[in-house]
């Protein structure tokens, strides 16, 4: 009873009893209404033929109503009604078969003849004006016919008859309706809840561990949209645990070996192997260094990511504080025989602290140097676009792989891990880059083609 399928056949099926019944109901009620005064009417008529005939003739040769109660007494007493002043049966039916007083109304529904002589000049009632029969000669109407409509037990056996058998139809279409409604019920339901059930089984999968399952993407449009995004998120959980995992053995290698050469040295100095001597000593010392380095950026990285990592932001030249670190680099640059150019607008201005954002910019600088050859170029450039300081980083180096560029801002993700570890980077340092830039309501994008170059780009707001 609780489930979704039961729940919608059950809306269904109730929806179409209520209205198939409602249906069946009003339309009976309207046809058995309809036809009773259909009925009446005719009969009324037919019971009456001579008087109208006389009437009307009346009518057409005077062209008005005056002198018409002399017509009904003439019509009367010649048999041509069966009202309480008429004789003998007519058209099949007794003269007592439609009692009731006989009266013509004008146009202005004002009584000109009737079985009754007193009522003449008198009004139809309300009543009596919604029962009168329009008296129409040449499409035009002259008058109003009443006289009192018999009782529903005056209708003859096979009308009685012919109202009950489209009773009888019209309960029998409902039923069918009903029946076609459900199989349709449960059709629609079934579509409905089928795709709603497969989510279910999905998710209960992702909730014991499953990460990266994935729901069927059918059904209805609103039901794809809830698989869509339910397979978005169980891949990004598929990958923030495979990230995890990932970082953990980072972690764990960066730490490791550091902590290897360190307890080696040691040993071998408490073994006698080596001497405490400086050079020994200094190894120790300078693996110390790598792992506080390694522990501040995993730290800075952290605290950037969590938004917690406080930035003394100040109005900075940014033309002229980035040319300042370009030139930190030309004597790097040098000795590596790489061309190292700055070009920049002047009177740029942005928030910033300057120490994280010298941060960023000294890492592409590295970056760039170590990956371009000899005789290759760094070309370093500031410009202002839509209120935006772009600063580019371009060289001429090795470049990336297409797969690559997409994680290049993942912590500890490296093109050439084993390369990039002689090199001592532990693969923060662009991660570090986009969370100090996001920090400072900017973004940091990179561009490259393998064996041709990369660009990277910061864009920062302007101020003033």
């Amino acid at each position: 009873m609780n489930s979704l399928l039961t729940r919608l056949v059950l809306i269904f099926l109730l929806l179409v009893v209520l209205v198939a019944g409602g249906v069946s109901y009003a339309i009976n009620r309207a046809v058995d209404a309809s036809f009773r005064v259909y009925l009446q009417q005719s009969n009324i008529v037919q019971g009456n033929v001579g008087i109208l005939e006389a009437l009307e003739t009346h009518y057409r040769d005077t062209g008005a109503w005056q002198d018409a109660q002399t017509v009904l007494e003439d019509a009367t007493q010649r048999g041509g009604g069966n009202g309480s002043m008429m004789g003998p049966n007519h058209g099949g039916r007794t003269a007592n078969t439609l009692p009731g007083p006989f009266m013509m109304a004008d146009t202005s529904y004002t009584i000109v003849a009737a079985a009754d002589a007193s009522l003449i000049g008198q009004q139809l009632s309300r009543d009596q004006q919604r029962r009168a029969i329009a008296f129409v000669i040449d499409s035009d109407t002259v008058g109003y016919f009443y006289q009192q409509s018999p009782s529903s037990d005056a209708l003859a056996q096979t009308e009685q008859s012919f109202l009950a058998e489209i009773s009888r139809t019209l309960r029998w279409i409902s039923l069918a309706a009903i029946g076609g409604a459900l199989v349709l019920a449960v059709a629609s339901a079934w579509w409905l809840a089928h795709p709603l059930q497969r989510l279910t089984h999905a998710a209960q999968a992702v909730a014991r561990g499953e990460l990266g399952t994935q729901a069927p993407v059918t059904g209805a449009s609103e039901v794809r949209q809830v698989a869509v995004a339910f397979n978005q998120m169980s891949n990004a959980l598929a990958e923030s645990q495979a990230a995890r995992k990932r970082m953990i053995s980072d972690i764990a290698h960066e730490l490791r070996t550091p902590i290897s050469v360190i307890q080696g040295q040691l040993e071998g100095m408490f073994d006698g192997v080596f001497q405490a001597d400086t050079e020994h000593v200094g190894i120790v010392y300078n693996q110390t260094l790598h792992l506080a380095r390694l522990v501040e950026d995993l730290w800075t990285l952290t605290r950037a990511e969590a938004r917690s990592l406080h930035l003394e932001r100040l109005p900075v030249d940014i033309t002229a504080f980035v040319r300042e670190t370009t030139q930190d680099f030309e004597a790097l640059a040098v000795d590596e025989h790489i061309n190292l150019s700055f070009e920049g607008d002047t009177d740029l201005t942005v928030e910033a602290d300057s120490g994280r954002l010298r941060q960023v910019i000294a890492n592409l600088l590295v970056n760039a140097i170590r990956h371009t050859p000899a005789g290759g170029r760094i070309d370093v450039s500031v410009r202002p676009k839509d209120n935006w300081a772009y600063i580019r980083v371009k060289d001429t180096g090795e470049g990336l792989p297409p797969e690559v560029v997409p994680h290049i801002f993942e912590r500890f993700y490296r093109a050439d891990s084993s390369r990039q570890r002689d090199k001592g980077g532990a693969g923060l340092g662009l991660a570090i880059a986009r969370e100090l830039i996001t920090l400072h309501g900017g973004e940091i994008s990179v561009q490259s083609v393998q064996g041709v170059g990369s660009q990277f780009t910061i864009k920062l707001p302007l101020v003033g």
